[in-house]
């Protein structure tokens, strides 16, 4: 049998570990420059989503009901709030 001992280095190490992990994975990924269009299917036709380079949201021709919010929820920071 294996004996595994918890000890304080092994866990601030742990703690330390993962919160250069989230850092890590929040700057590489939400922090681009560049200009990203998305088209989302809503129904009856599509939406495009514009993010200009990590600034500007627009959405063009939505659909009056609410389908287009889980496009956005994917493709939008989470921090981002406003189009």
């Amino acid at each position: 049998m294996i004996d595994f001992q918890l000890t304080k280095k092994k866990v601030i190490f742990g703690l330390a570990f993962s919160v250069v992990s989230f850092f890590g994975y929040f700057l590489l990924f939400n922090l681009d420059n560049r200009t990203k269009i998305v088209f989302c299917d809503v129904g009856q036709g599509d939406a495009t989503y514009i993010r200009v380079r990590n600034k500007v949201n627009v959405l063009i021709d939505a659909e009056p009901d609410r389908r287009v919010l889980s496009c956005l929820g994917r493709h939008m920071p989470f921090w981002d709030k406003q189009i």
